[in-house]
């Protein structure tokens, strides 16, 4: 039996009824409340990263889009200009076809210079001013130790007193389409470049298919690059790689002149020397070309002003 002390002092100690019930409810309630806070403010968060994060993305896809719109505006006007020489190569070859289908062997009134010129040689390797029976003689007598003369349709001809090329007029023979002539007068080119045989002024003979004054323009830019260069030290000129047929000029791992290709991309303008007299704008980048060569920008700079034509 228990003692009446004891069981009052229970009864005292005993909490009310459904008193830890009320406390423990409220106690979650609490718990609620932060979970709810805390989930509103995670959530406000996030939308703040994230319109953070778009607005930088959308801020770098602008900056992307005006830099692109102006590399492709840039890129736009040389495609056009190359556009404009493709169509001009695309007529001449459409009338050379006209011409083989129609079976014409010489050359008809109103073909003009363009047609004359694709059938004529020139013979080269004599200095400014060499009168005119010196290089006709050297021509004629490599053309015979050769035993060229009999793939020739006339005489060489230079256009004045004292010159330093001869021209050499071809047509197309009985027979022959415009494609066998253009064959037999490679024929003479590749046979003089193998012979290799020298002029009076010491210098090879050298032979090449008339060109046209856009075609000189490109191979004349490689060629200026490389005057300006033998002007500084012609042992440098050895390490240049030319490509006269674009205008090209490659040096060491740079490509550091062209008439027909654009510069590499990222050069600024400032680094860059145009030739803004000729339509294609052919470009020089100096500092890579002073870089490669080891040799003093601005030396550069006055060596290639000093040799343009």
């Amino acid at each position: 039996m228990t003692p009446t002390w004891q069981v009052k002092r229970r009864r005292e100690n005993a909490a009310p009824p459904g008193l830890g019930d009320h406390a423990k409810g409220s106690d979650d309630a609490r718990v609620t409340l932060d979970m709810h806070h805390m989930e509103a403010l995670l959530a406000a968060q996030a939308s703040q990263i994230v319109n953070a994060n778009q607005a930088q993305i959308q801020s770098l896809f602008t900056s992307l889009e005006t830099k692109y719109d102006q590399k492709f505006a840039d890129a736009g006007l040389r495609f056009d200009n190359v556009e404009e020489r493709v169509a001009g190569v695309e007529s001449k070859l459409a009338r050379i076809e006209d011409m083989i289908s129609k079976g014409r062997g010489m050359l008809g009134p109103g073909e003009g210079d363009e047609s004359r010129r694709r059938l004529t040689l020139v013979f080269g390797g004599w200095r400014q001013d060499t009168p005119k029976k010196v290089i006709l003689g050297e021509v004629e007598e490599a053309l015979r130790r050769l035993q060229l003369l009999g793939s020739t349709d006339s005489a060489a001809f230079t256009t004045g007193p004292r010159r330093s090329v001869a021209l050499m007029a071809f047509r197309q023979r009985t027979g022959e389409d415009f494609g066998d002539t253009r064959r037999r007068m490679l024929g003479i080119v590749t046979s003089l470049a193998e012979a290799a045989p020298m002029t009076s002024h010491n210098k090879k003979m050298w032979c090449s298919f008339s060109r046209t004054k856009a075609e000189r323009d490109v191979s004349g830019h490689a060629s200026w690059l490389k005057r300006a260069v033998g002007l500084i030290d012609k042992s440098l000129v050895s390490n240049l790689d030319v490509e006269f047929s674009t205008g090209t000029v490659w040096c060491g791992e740079s490509m550091v002149a062209s008439a027909t290709k654009s510069p590499p991309s990222g050069v600024p303008d400032a680094d860059v020397m145009w030739d803004e007299g000729l339509v294609a704008r052919p470009w020089i980048w100096v500092p890579a070309l002073a870089r490669e060569l080891g040799r003093d920008e601005s030396h550069l700079r006055q060596a290639i002003e000093e040799t343009k034509r």
